[in-house]
């Protein structure tokens, strides 16, 4: 079944394989190539889309706020890829071969300090942990392409999206909404919470209250 959109309180960093699947972060649509990172900030709603019966190979690291502002971290901001790339709404990174290369061989790393046991292994798993966030900085700064194509799937679901989340602290109805977007009230309410699971003012009141956090 798919997905529905979400968000968490921790930031989400998905790393693709292979596969068929897209990705919608904020209104904005991706189709994913292996070795492509989807960025997805701490309460940015979001969700995958699976191709049926295709296969879908990723790892996924959950990342809690606290992780990225202890000590060690909080003078070089590791938090700042997640910022950037809300800022920029631009979700998703595709890096250069040698790049893809260090980052999934620290990844590598990191699964395999996280199925052993021995002396001081937490403290390991944290630093090869903050290794791969130091690379993902890094690479944010380089002239990668971070890519944005064009979606017809859910297009104007999107676009709504897009608009509430730019505008969540304006005078928003659904009334104008209907005439921003030339849709009848009924079906672009219907169309919205068939492809989100939210109601429109649902969907408004839940920004306004993320941006409230």
């Amino acid at each position: 079944a798919p997905i529905s959109y979400h968000y968490h309180d921790f930031h989400k960093i998905l790393f693709f394989f292979r596969g068929e699947a897209g990705y919608s972060v904020e209104g904005s649509s991706y189709e994913l190539v292996p070795g492509d990172i989807v960025l997805i900030p701490r309460y940015s709603i979001h969700r995958p889309e699976i191709r049926p019966e295709s296969s879908y190979e990723r790892v996924i690291l959950y990342l809690s706020p606290e992780v990225l502002t202890d000590s060690l971290c909080r003078r070089d901001n590791l938090a700042g890829l997640f910022q950037e790339a809300a800022d920029s709404q631009s979700y998703v990174l595709r890096l250069p071969r040698r790049r893809q290369t260090e980052l999934w061989e620290t990844l590598s790393r990191l699964e395999t300090a996280c199925r052993e046991s021995d002396f001081a292994d937490g403290l390991l798993r944290h630093l090869i942990l903050l290794e791969l966030l130091i690379l993902l900085n890094r690479a944010c700064r380089l002239p990668a392409s971070r890519c944005l194509p064009d979606s017809s799937k859910n297009a104007a679901v999107l676009s709504i999206m897009q608009f509430i989340h730019e505008n969540a602290d304006s005078d928003l109805t659904i009334d104008s909404l209907s005439a921003r977007f030339y849709m009848s009230r009924a079906h672009m309410m219907r169309l919205f919470k068939k492809e989100t699971g939210y109601t429109i003012g649902g969907y408004i009141n839940e920004k306004r209250l993320l941006m409230a956090c």
